[in-house]
């Protein structure tokens, strides 16, 4: 059964700082921390959080990631009571390293591992990370959540997927930089009202060679009205949400029933 008490989710906006485990496992476990004071349910961190775009390194990160920052992840989630959320650079069983989402949950077991499906090219992903193929849906108390990673965003089928298979919210931790920020914004508002979900969207700041990142992480609700939003200093967002307003209104505006499934079928056979 779907809790209908309220949600708070707590989102980590900070500077992750590239090659520097211990600064940045220092932000993750004071927001922890700070997030369970707040009575937070769930705490999102950014995308690869521990070590940034690393990318040359991701074999030694693969290693770090998988013995040291999983463990710390768990631990924290079972002595914080908090569902934690956020990417790193994995080992894939197939061979090669994914940037991978890992969810877990307030017991310190982890319930969910998705592999980012959509390499960012400007950002040399796809020379040193390999894709992943599979959407991941997890079960909370909440009701059923799709996971995404930053570039995913712009690629409507992953959300129209995870709203068929009856997700009702969708996380993107994200390392989104400028000038695109209209762009991230407009299309978090777009994923959560063309799918009728929360969207929770973490960005970073700070810079990063070439790149600046302008935060402004964000919660929207299925109307596409934003409920908390940062702007572009290092914060703890936290922010709270009543579930059934995502039930109230799919059931009185239900877009779902009337997409036409046989049209969309039968033209990507026709292909």
């Amino acid at each position: 059964m779907t809790r209908v008490s309220p949600l708070t989710v707590a989102l980590l906006q900070f500077d992750v700082k590239k090659g520097d485990l211990k600064a940045n496992m220092d932000a993750v476990t004071a927001a922890a921390k700070d997030a369970q004071a707040r009575g937070a349910d769930w705490l999102l961190l950014p995308e690869l959080f521990s070590s940034s775009y690393d990318l040359e390194n991701a074999s030694k990160w693969g290693t770090i990631n998988e013995r040291e920052v999983l463990p710390e992840m768990a631990r924290l989630a079972a002595s914080y009571r908090l569902s934690i959320a956020g990417s790193v650079i994995l080992p894939l069983p197939s061979g090669g390293f994914g940037n991978i989402l890992i969810w877990m949950n307030d017991t310190g077991h982890e319930k969910g591992r998705y592999t980012k499906l959509h390499r960012f090219r400007p950002m040399n992903e796809d020379r040193y990370l390999t894709p992943g193929d599979t959407p991941v849906l997890v079960e909370t108390p909440y009701g059923k959540v799709g996971l995404s990673i930053c570039y995913d965003l712009r690629f409507p089928e992953l959300y129209r997927h995870y709203r068929a298979k009856g997700a009702r919210f969708a996380v993107l931790p994200s390392q989104w930089p400028n000038p695109r920020l209209k762009h991230f914004r407009a299309l978090i508002i777009a994923r959560a009202i063309e799918n009728q979900m929360v969207m929770i969207a973490l960005n970073r700041v700070g810079k990063e060679g070439d790149n600046t990142f302008p935060g402004h992480s964000m919660v929207v609700d299925p109307w596409g009205e934003i409920i908390c939003d940062a702007r572009d200093e290092e914060i703890l967002l936290t922010c709270m949400f009543d579930p059934t307003e995502i039930t109230k209104v799919r059931k009185d505006f239900p877009v779902a029933d009337d997409i036409r499934h046989e049209v969309w079928e039968r033209l990507k056979g026709s292909r």
